[in-house]
């Protein structure tokens, strides 16, 4: 639907569980559901954590059950990087670096980011975070091995072509970040000696 112009993503919350619920964006919180509460908000913007899913229910044991909004698209241009960051059962919060800035990833929610040819999870077409059994040699008794539960990053690169077109992509930022440089320390050097490397 639209509000003001724009298109705009409804999403509705159903907490089913005995516990309190934070919804959080970017940080910070904007509602607490209480146990039974049923709440519907709008996205302004397809770049939102909740946009893309038209309801969420926080299911008696702990899941999340997630219906998909129809109407949300990717929104980045069909040029760019993407990569599916999910967070299936990491901390509460996992966090990313994208364009010096930490994009937040909740806790059973997945989020489809664009990521630039210098990142390194340029990379990848999809990284997960999920809770895994470790076992591990036990180091008073080196003999004994203990099983300890640890979070994971499971990382699912992209295609050999998409590999080959990244790297082609960063030798030409190198390339002009190369020739920036050149120029800008050629126009801190004395006028005598610009002259002379014009050959004048």
């Amino acid at each position: 639907m639209e509000i003001n112009g724009k298109t705009a993503y409804k999403t509705s919350f159903l907490n089913k569980t005995k516990s309190t619920i934070t919804l959080d964006e970017d940080g910070k919180t904007f509602v607490k559901l209480e146990p039974g509460d049923e709440w519907s908000c709008y996205s302004g913007s397809p770049f939102t954590t909740y946009a893309a899913w038209e309801r969420i229910v926080f299911e008696k044991d702990g899941s999340i059950t997630k219906k998909k909004n129809h109407e949300w698209k990717n929104p980045y241009p069909p040029d760019s990087w993407v990569t599916l960051f999910e967070n299936i059962d990491g901390a509460k919060l996992e966090s990313v670096n994208l364009f010096n800035q930490p994009v937040p990833i909740y806790k059973g929610f997945e989020r489809l980011l664009a990521v630039d040819p210098s990142s390194p999870w340029v990379y990848y077409k999809r990284i997960a975070w999920l809770r895994r059994k470790i076992s591990k040699p036990d180091p008073a008794f080196p003999m004994y091995q203990v099983t300890s539960e640890e979070i994971v990053i499971e990382k699912e690169l992209r295609d050999p072509k998409d590999l080959e077109k990244i790297k082609a992509q960063q030798l030409e930022m190198i390339k002009a970040a190369a020739e920036r440089d050149l120029r800008s320390t050629i126009r801190r050097l004395p006028q005598e000696v610009r002259l002379a490397l014009k050959g004048e």
